[in-house]
């Protein structure tokens, strides 16, 4: 299907974004590497697709995932 896709949007002269599904953005360690932060990233990514301003989740705290320990 990506093939597909990809072909797509070669022929059309248009770009494939994509969402992330079960990927954390950022390496363990960093803020952003939770699931509220891969939430943010995809809605930057629906807001830029869609034409709107991404600035919108600015403000959103990523790391506020408590500690379990």
């Amino acid at each position: 299907m990506a093939a597909l896709i990809d072909h797509i949007a070669s022929a059309t002269g248009d770009t494939v974004n994509t969402l992330l599904d079960d990927g954390l953005p950022g390496k363990p360690d960093d803020p952003e590497h939770t699931c509220i932060g891969m939430m943010v990233e995809n809605l930057r990514t629906l807001a830029t697709t869609l034409g709107g301003d991404p600035s919108l989740m600015d403000g959103v705290e990523v790391g506020n995932v408590p500690d379990t320990e």
